[in-house]
């Protein structure tokens, strides 16, 4: 993992810990990083969501959301567990928008994916408890 890819990671975890200047830190490494392999794209997206929901845009944040779980789907369909995530993220950037109906579908989405990824260990999982927490 190169040095821009680490960075755009710590501004995820600096977003999480609920730091402002993750936001920069995103802008200063998100154009430079390279076209790479699905995974790698997922979780730049995923990182870039992560920041932007904080910090940023929510517009943004739901683009690189979406784009992670299109990639997803398409490239890396064999690895549901990679999905997981990025439901939870995006099923909480809804909510925090208001818009309820859309938080619960994809909450109901990744909780199907959940059950794909971690079979019967999943309703155990802390991000299938956040998705089953929302759906109350």
């Amino acid at each position: 993992m190169g040095p821009d890819e680490l960075a755009l990671q710590l501004a995820a975890y600096e977003a999480l810990a609920g730091n402002p200047g993750a936001l920069p830190r995103l802008r200063n490494v998100e154009g430079r990083l390279p076209s790479v392999a699905a995974v790698d794209r997922i979780r730049h997206d995923l990182f870039a969501g992560i920041v932007e929901a904080r910090y940023g845009s929510k517009a943004a944040a739901e683009r690189h959301l979406r784009s992670a779980l299109a990639t997803q789907q398409k490239q890396m369909s064999r690895q549901p567990d990679i999905g997981v995530e990025i439901y939870v993220r995006l099923m909480e950037l809804l909510r925090a928008s208001g818009r309820e109906q859309e938080a619960a579908e994809a909450a109901r989405q990744g909780l199907r994916v959940a059950a794909l990824a971690y079979g019967s260990c999943f309703a155990g999982h802390p991000f299938a408890i956040e998705m089953q927490k929302s759906l109350q």
